[in-house]
């Protein structure tokens, strides 16, 4: 990755608009905002443009390839893929039953300790959940096949808990080495006993996906070699729709957090022959669909929110107000809203069902408190009703423009007579 970045923009405070995949992986496929309701997690692809059919539109063969539930066609998130993989084969040839299956495994891993070591050797079998190297090898085949210009989409799910690192990087930032049953009670004692992990047990863990992180590293860097000569004409993005905490705010993973652990995360646009530009300004997610678009030198796509980060290969665009996060609990029925510029960020926690009732309000001072310790809810009630207005206002215009989105959407499909 740093091989990239040195040819290419680092965003060093990009951020994401969900704490989850759910939540996230709308603005980074569609540049539309995060769902703020749970109901919205399988219609808010199936009424968005995606990158993916602008893209087609314009002549690009199309692809994608991960194992990631929440991700599948179930979700709708195959629109604009000419092929489109997410390990559900059994489930899309009609061997009943399979999706539910994997699904309902993967959250019951997830959510409940219930037979942890099975699912966890599940995961590892890849029945699961697959490493990079096999979702590797189904992308470099397809790209072996195509001879036009193309946009592929790789989500890999290594560094997602339970980090189970190839067991040649399961060792190398610990001390010891680290078997495979060690492994998977370390990310099970983590999820379920964190209050009660020792120091050491904690460095354990820490220490496996510091080693996921290297193996996924490694991985992508077998990816650009197989690209080969395509390479000198394709531009390379790196991001993730979330991060995890390790007990930064007393707690372990992402499940319901906007913590910057969390949101903050990175983001390299490599282009061919392009120096190294590192930039500090704050960007989202939003920007990003918007800003390939611009690059291929497209023409702009009404229904997106963001806007582009880069024109004609020089940096330009600046985030002038803040950015708007959301991590929905589907089971408390609780929904967090996050308001964030350079400087602050205002985290509100209501009730799904009825937003009048705010359970908590948090405003940090990122440049004095960059680890958000210092709640300053007390002394910044101005501040907290400022970024309470403008999250309302950027929540009633996301209504109205997807209320837009859908006008424009019906008139795409509306032939014209030809005279």
């Amino acid at each position: 990755m740093d091989r990239l970045a040195s040819s290419g923009f680092l965003f060093q405070q990009a951020i994401s608009n969900g704490g989850g995949t759910p939540e996230a992986l709308p603005s980074i496929i569609a540049s539309a905002f995060p769902p703020l309701n749970p109901s919205e997690y399988r219609t808010k692809i199936k009424r968005s443009f995606t990158l993916a059919e602008a893209l087609k539109e314009n002549g690009y063969r199309t692809a994608a390839f991960h194992s990631n539930p929440y991700l599948s066609r179930y979700f709708h998130y195959d629109k604009g893929f000419d092929v489109f993989y997410d390990s559900m084969d059994q489930a899309r040839s009609g061997k009943g039953g399979e999706l539910v299956k994997k699904l309902t495994n993967f959250c019951l891993f997830c959510l409940y300790p219930w037979s942890d070591l099975a699912r966890g050797l599940e995961m590892v079998s890849g029945s699961l959940i697959e490493k990079a190297e096999d979702i590797n090898q189904k992308a470099i085949s397809w790209l072996k096949s195509s001879s036009k210009k193309f946009f592929l989409w790789i989500h890999y799910m290594d560094v997602h808990w339970p980090y189970i690192p190839p067991s040649n990087f399961r060792s190398i930032f610990f001390s010891r080495p680290i078997n495979l049953l060690q492994s998977l009670m370390a990310n099970r004692n983590a999820k379920w006993d964190g209050d009660r992990l020792s120091r050491y047990q904690k460095q354990r863990l820490v220490s496996l996906y510091d080693g996921s992180i290297r193996y996924l590293d490694s991985q992508i860097g077998l990816l650009m070699n197989q690209i080969g000569d395509k390479l000198s004409n394709t531009a390379i993005i790196i991001t993730s729709d979330h991060g995890d905490e390790f007990w930064d705010h007393g707690n372990f993973g992402h499940r319901v957090s906007l913590y910057d652990e969390i949101i903050r995360v990175p983001l390299i646009i490599s282009i061919p022959e392009n120096k190294r530009i590192s930039l500090r300004e704050q960007v989202s997610h939003l920007d990003l669909a918007p800003t390939i678009v611009d690059l291929l030198g497209l023409n702009p796509v009404e229904s997106f929110h963001g806007h582009s980060l880069l024109s004609s290969k020089g940096y330009e665009y600046k985030e002038k107000s803040g950015i708007i996060s959301v991590a929905l609990d589907v089971q408390t029925g609780i929904r967090k809203l996050s308001y964030r510029t350079e400087c602050r960020k205002y985290i509100r926690t209501e009730n799904i069902d009825d937003r009048a009732l705010v359970l908590k309000r948090e405003l940090y001072d990122l440049l004095s408190d960059p680890q958000e310790l210092r709640n300053q809810e007390q002394t910044g009630v101005a501040k907290m009703l400022e970024f309470d207005s403008r999250l309302e206002k950027m929540v009633y215009e996301n209504q109205e423009k997807k209320r837009i989105s859908e006008i424009v959407k019906r008139l795409r499909k509306v032939r014209v007579p030809e005279n």
